[in-house]
């Protein structure tokens, strides 16, 4: 079997079944592992569970651990891609850049480890933030790696608010505040340039705050799209205003690119504004000083189809996390942009979210929707 990471290789049932007894017969071993507050799996040289402790029983609500053993981590916690390749967890490209099967390896050869581990669920697509330590250990000669699984979800959404309010939310205020002063000082015809500059920055400021709102109550499942009728060119048109005024475009160019016909098409317009907006923002945000950034779309087997381009091309190791909900190039408590744009497109608007990135055409990245909503459809 191939890999394009980790060894493939694997024990077969009954070399795991020695494994798992030798582990059992530790009484003491397995007493310190139930009084873990944390999921805690026990993994062998080829990284499959051989034993695991009560909280991970009761988390899957199941009795025994035999289900599992065999598995890897990622398997086990329905990882994207766990199933891409043959040989399963920590064999593909993109298990280079997974904190999980780099502290396994890590620990097996200096003893321990602790990384970050970002993973994105089949399916339901949900995002998890884990703290993983690994640590190495001996039972009869044979060595293992203790992989306990800490939930740091809640402490990156916290990150993430913070860096919003406490410095993205008090930037735009204090701008306001500049703006505010000025309408006291300037002469009565540069009122309105001012007036509008502050208008701006309040949209902003709104935007943000509705923006991680959304997010929010997208991943609480709590939220309800409201799917209207859009004019292409006007939807693109608006976006593209937006993003030239913004304060990550000084120095920049977005162009529009309209395709050869307008059409009317199905979606939430808010959603979808936050979706191509992200696509834009991290564009420019990419870009130099001079780069221009361009913004198409076009209609093709019943969907539509949005991309957006800058010319600067993404380093390999980038490109395999640029979807996980905590990973940023911008650093901490940012990376909530190309996550939320893939999450909603794909849970909320039926839709798919990709990018391609080369040093012959850049990076662009792309957002395909049907062009009526499919639920409406009996």
């Amino acid at each position: 079997m191939k890999t394009e990471f980790a060894s493939p290789e694997r024990l077969n049932k009954s070399d795991l079944a020695v494994q798992t007894e030798a582990i059992k017969r530790d009484s003491v071993l397995g007493q310190m592992l139930d009084a873990m507050p944390n999921i805690i799996l026990v993994l062998n040289r080829q990284r499959q569970v051989v034993f695991a402790n009560q909280v991970l029983l009761d988390h899957f609500n199941i009795t025994s651990i035999d289900e599992f053993v065999g598995l890897r981590p990622g398997e086990i916690l329905n990882c994207i891609h766990s199933a891409e390749n043959e040989a399963g967890c920590g064999t593909t490209e993109f298990c280079r850049e997974c904190g999980a099967a780099n502290a396994i390896l890590n620990s097996q050869k200096n003893g321990a480890d602790i990384q970050e581990c970002r993973i994105i669920q089949n399916e339901s697509l949900e995002a998890l933030d884990l703290r993983i330590n690994a640590t190495r250990f001996k039972v009869s000669e044979e060595e293992f790696t203790i992989f306990a699984v800490t939930d740091i979800s809640n402490e990156k959404r916290r990150e993430v608010l913070e860096q919003l309010f406490f410095h993205d939310v008090l930037n735009t205020a204090n701008g306001m505040i500049g703006y505010t002063e000025l309408l006291r000082i300037v002469d009565q015809d540069q009122v309105p340039g001012v007036a509008d500059q502050l208008m701006t920055m309040h949209d902003r400021l709104v935007g943000e705050i509705k923006m991680q709102r959304l997010l929010i109550s997208a991943e609480n499942g709590e939220l309800e799209p409201a799917f209207t009728s859009q004019n292409a060119v006007a939807f693109m048109h608006k976006i593209v205003a937006l993003y030239q005024s913004h304060d990550v475009a000084k120095g920049k160019h977005v162009r529009f690119e309209p395709g050869d016909n307008d059409f009317v098409f199905e979606t939430d317009g808010t959603i979808l504004g936050r979706v191509i907006g992200n696509m834009v923002k991290n564009a420019l945000e990419a870009c130099q000083v001079g780069d221009t950034v361009v913004c198409r779309y076009s209609s093709e087997n019943g969907k539509i189809k949005f991309s957006v381009q800058n010319p600067a091309i993404m380093p390999r190791e980038v490109q395999l996390q640029v979807f996980q909900r905590s990973f940023s190039t911008k650093g901490k408590g940012r990376g909530l942009g190309t996550y939320s744009m893939k999450m909603l497109s794909e849970r909320y608007l039926h839709g798919n979210v990709w990018f391609t990135s080369n040093p012959e055409s850049g990076t662009t990245f792309y957002a395909e929707f049907p062009l009526s909503n499919p639920s409406a459809k009996s």
